[in-house]
């Protein structure tokens, strides 16, 4: 344990090895595990790369501010609108005079991962702008809000039925990424939106790495794989262990690990055990089997994306109901008007409340964890 807290100290204090903290971020970035992505060095053969190019060029939208729906630290989200299209979207606005060089270098290169993805389960990047007060992010605009939100909204965990619909979305977004030798290294409830039809989408790239070899400490510390939090090799199979520990967020509307007072607490203790978080007892065989081949303490015996896409638990929601039977993917969540709003933050009886709100709710698309810091369900840092 002392080799544990001088390890974790040293990373708090050293001079070289800076940890930047934003308010209601999320996450932890520093500079230390090995990312082993390039040439499937991670062991995902059956995965292979496809080349990361120069971002492309994005055609120029002609947009419109409108109102304000979220802020941060480093900007604030509004809704726009396409005066082409008259489509509405996002802009995220990063404020230049308020984030040091290193954080709007990490900025840009969530911007460079997300100008090359397109998939159904991932959110859309549609161009950005600069200028000398503001950095200015278009996305997609999504009616839903994160997985985490929903919970807190309606107060409940998630059936299997929903946990089944959202796992089989994350893993094609996962494969996708994945095939593209892209690590996430931030998969958790608060960065997983869904829509109003009930697809997910995964969001926040910031802590996101293409496959390059590299020093870095990135993601949510309840979440983390251990060989993450243990400065071990890093790589695709990072992703599935916090996965798993996604769906135990799902099944438990707790963070995995449960509540820690401080994220040196959160380390420490995480950092000491040799399992994996408790799974509930109350689910089903086959999902228990699901949890148990994304929760293999050695990263070697996790299954990949697209071996996950096949077993049982996803297998058996995807086939098409018999006559007669109900389809599971009919979940009474969005059943009745939802004023959940991927920006928008939950109904607050007292409107002078509503900007405290804003600048305490963590929201997925608004922090941009690349700045950096910890949390768990009570506490931001």
């Amino acid at each position: 344990m002392g080799q544990q807290i001088s390890r974790f100290c040293k990373y708090f204090r050293s001079k070289d090895s800076k940890v930047y903290q934003q308010q209601n971020s999320g996450s932890l970035s520093q500079h230390r595990s090995k990312i082993l992505v390039q040439n499937n060095s991670d062991g995902y053969g059956s995965e292979s790369e496809q080349p990361i190019h120069h971002v492309r060029q994005s055609k120029t939208i002609k947009w419109k501010k409108g109102e304000l729906i979220g802020q941060g630290s480093f900007g604030r989200v509004f809704k726009c609108m396409d005066i082409n299209s008259g489509r509405i979207l996002a802009v995220k606005q990063i404020a230049l005079g308020y984030v040091d060089k290193e954080s709007l270098e990490s900025f840009r290169q969530e911007i460079q991962i997300l100008s090359q993805l397109k998939h159904k389960n991932i959110v859309e990047y549609y161009g950005c702008e600069e200028d000398d007060k503001n950095l200015s992010i278009l996305l997609e605009f999504v009616g839903g809000g994160s997985i985490a939100q929903m919970m807190r909204k309606f107060k409940s965990k998630l059936s299997e039925s929903i946990i089944q619909k959202y796992v089989t979305d994350i893993l094609h977004g996962l494969f996708y990424l994945h095939h593209k030798g892209i690590i996430h290294r931030d998969i958790k409830g608060a960065n997983i939106i869904v829509d109003t039809k009930g697809v997910c989408k995964l969001a926040d790239f910031g802590c996101s790495i293409i496959g390059q070899s590299a020093y870095s400490l990135k993601g949510t510390p309840n979440w983390m794989a251990p060989e993450v939090i243990n400065q071990q090799e890093t790589g695709r199979y990072s992703d599935i262990w916090s996965l798993g520990c996604t769906i135990i967020e799902m099944l438990t509307s707790e963070p995995p690990w449960g509540k820690f007072q401080s994220p040196m607490q959160a380390l420490l203790t995480i950092s000491s055990k040799q399992c994996s978080p408790p799974i509930p007892n109350n689910i089903s065989d086959q999902l228990k089997d699901f949890l148990n081949k994304c929760l293999q303490f050695d990263h070697k015996k996790r299954w990949q994306a697209r071996k996950l896409l096949k077993h049982p638990f996803i297998i058996n929601f995807n086939k098409k109901p018999s006559k007669g039977e109900s389809n599971p993917s009919q979940f009474k969540v969005f059943e009745e008007k939802s004023d959940i709003n991927l920006f928008v933050a939950p109904h607050i009886d007292d409107p002078r409340k509503d900007l405290e709100y804003l600048d305490k709710e963590q929201n997925p698309m608004i922090f941009s964890v690349q700045s950096s810091g910890f949390h768990d369900e009570n506490h931001n840092f």
